[in-house]
């Protein structure tokens, strides 16, 4: 490569690196996204008999969407729109070799129902905070589960709750997810988690081992104390949920489940130390397996 050639590619490689470097270096991240279903009759709803392959990629619903980087990202107070970012680095996307892939979790706003009967933003729960699982028992915070929303869809369940494909929601037939084959990405591999103390380790998600069947419209979904029918799935075009949309999940003991918008969901489920068939601990004693991650939070 001639020696202007490499200039210029040297100047825009700094330039791109300072635009990454104002997100990864400022200390304040205080994540904040308004969600609301705008655009009325911009959502495309899952009929009897549909599946989500059935839904086209293109401008469905509104999301009016204050977001900010995710906690790898480390944003200032404005969006990375606000910051120029786009300017010297078109298109604006996630780093290419981020850490590891995205997982199961909701946009902030979504709410958690905590042990005590209080209804929090699940961006404001706080490792060693309990939450309320499915019969009322206290579940323990053990980490804070952050990532971004990268590629993925967001769907819209019943038009009042976001969730991303692959979390698993308990119905009345066990778990479902809106697209239970992407667990296959989640489970078993090493995520990044935020400790009590503010460190940042890896954890292996190792999953549930019994099956999670496809949420369908006419499901059950366990909700609050009872039941609630899904009516809609709806799918959010890429361009109203960005790939840098901050998404959050819980690292539950106990039962490892929570209820989000009043659905029960898991947080970081596995059976080694839980019967869900019994509903009841097995009394096994399980310690994550992780390891230490080179990243401070």
């Amino acid at each position: 490569m001639p020696r202007h050639d490499r200039v210029k590619f040297g100047r825009a490689f700094l330039l791109c690196s300072t635009a990454w470097g104002a997100l990864l270096g400022s200390s304040d991240f205080q994540p904040s996204l308004a969600v609301s279903a705008g655009n009325q009759g911009g959502c495309v709803v899952l009929a009897s008999g549909m599946s989500r392959n059935d839904i086209p990629n293109s401008d469905l619903i509104g999301l009016n969407a204050g977001y900010r980087a995710p906690w790898w990202l480390r944003s200032s107070s404005q969006s990375p729109h606000q910051l120029g970012l786009t300017n010297p680095c078109q298109p604006m996307s996630p780093p290419p070799s981020p850490p590891p892939p995205p997982v199961s979790c909701f946009p902030a706003g979504t709410l958690v129902e905590m042990a005590d009967g209080r209804l929090l933003p699940i961006e404001r729960v706080a490792v060693g905070e309990f939450v309320r699982g499915r019969y009322g028992e206290a579940n323990e915070v053990m980490a804070l589960d952050r990532t971004w929303l990268g590629a993925r869809p967001l769907y819209l369940i019943n038009g009042e709750h976001y969730t991303t494909a692959e979390h698993p929601h308990w119905t009345s037939d066990g778990p479902m997810a809106v697209d239970p084959g992407a667990l296959g990405v989640e489970w078993g591999t090493f995520h990044p988690v935020v400790l009590g103390d503010g460190k940042v380790e890896e954890w292996r998600n190792i999953g549930l081992t019994r099956p999670v069947g496809p949420l369908r419209i006419g499901a059950l979904a366990v909700y609050r104390s009872g039941f609630k029918a899904i009516k809609s799935i709806e799918r959010c075009s890429l361009s109203s949920a960005p790939p840098l949309l901050p998404l959050y999940n819980l690292v539950l003991g106990g039962s490892h489940t929570m209820r989000i918008d009043g659905y029960l969901v898991t947080g970081w489920p596995q059976e080694v130390d839980f019967d869900y068939d019994g509903w009841r601990p097995t009394g096994i004693q399980y310690r994550y397996e992780r390891r230490m991650l080179a990243v401070a939070a």
